[in-house]
């Protein structure tokens, strides 16, 4: 054989080489999935990742089945601008358990000083933070739905943008952008990052609302002559640069976080020039609960559909 003949053989081999063997520019797209922990956990960023997927889903409200029911959680879907090697916080919201409110945020829910009998707490919400692990440094969040009353209000969903109110006659209101949820009688208004909790009745008593960017109220208890005068706790609203995709009531349990990444693209030529980072976020004072009561203007955000 001779020497073109050898090249146009070896040429063609390398050629089928490379047509067989998967390159990693053939990988597909990893996703990452946080289940609640009842603590925060870490995502590093890969290297050559610059753009992630996020969707973050926040917790249920208080259920004990039957046609009064606690909210459900929201869903928030977006996109984060990322640097390689850089570790995000992920918190996942928690379901609540009995009176206690789920965590990250989750308001408690009342009990019935009369017969003991108890309302059901709020469901936390679930964010992604950055640069920090503090309320100030969420940049994705999905609201937590409030919990039902232990008479016939039911806990409102999560947002979503905003957090919907509890049914009833004094339901505690959803959380906006902008502040938490207003409570009427003896609930708690909702507050940064902070589901308010269900007030005392005297058989009947409030549901402890979600928590969220604001959370919701907790509904008032209902003091003896008159069992109507309660409900369920508000749920809490959501967060996201623009382009989020936000979903009212649509997480069932607790709440989960994923993040997807390509980790062979080259994501890091094609940052999105919007920034993820909010421009105004909530400021915070520690209460005993180790929460916030203290809320600034929050920036609204313009979602593609709110769902």
């Amino acid at each position: 054989m001779n020497k073109a003949s050898q090249l146009i053989v070896g040429a063609t081999a390398a050629a089928a080489l490379l047509v067989v063997v998967p390159g990693v520019a053939d990988a597909a797209p990893i996703v990452q999935t946080f289940d609640f922990t009842g603590g925060s956990q870490a995502f590093t960023v890969p290297g050559n990742v610059c753009v992630v997927s996020v969707e973050v889903s926040g917790a249920q409200g208080g259920d004990v089945g039957g046609s009064i029911t606690g909210g459900l959680g929201g869903r928030a879907t977006s996109t984060l601008e990322v640097t390689p090697g850089e570790v995000l916080a992920v918190y996942v919201g928690g379901s609540p358990s009995d009176t206690t409110g789920g965590f990250n945020g989750g308001g408690d829910a009342g009990i019935g000083l009369n017969n003991q009998s108890r309302a059901s707490a709020g469901g936390g919400s679930s964010d992604i933070r950055q640069a920090g692990s503090s309320l100030g440094d969420r940049v994705v969040v999905a609201g937590g739905g409030g919990g039902r009353s232990n008479g016939s209000g039911s806990g409102g969903a999560g947002g979503g943008i905003d957090g919907e109110a509890g049914t009833g006659n004094n339901g505690g209101g959803g959380g906006s952008q902008s502040a938490g949820g207003v409570a009427t009688g003896n609930g708690q208004a909702g507050a940064a990052g902070v589901g308010g909790d269900g007030g005392d009745g005297f058989n009947i008593a409030g549901g402890g609302a979600g928590g969220g960017w604001f959370g919701g109220a907790g509904a008032a208890g209902a003091p003896e002559g008159d069992a109507n005068a309660s409900g369920g706790g508000g749920g809490g609203s959501g967060f996201g640069p623009a382009g989020t995709t936000f979903e009212t009531g649509v997480q069932a349990g607790a709440g989960q976080v994923s993040i997807t990444f390509d980790p062979a693209g080259d994501t890091c030529g094609d940052v999105p020039t919007t920034s993820t980072t909010p421009t105004t976020t909530p400021t915070t004072t520690t209460t005993t609960k180790g929460t916030s009561t203290t809320a600034a203007q929050a920036t609204v955000v313009t979602p593609r559909f709110t769902g």
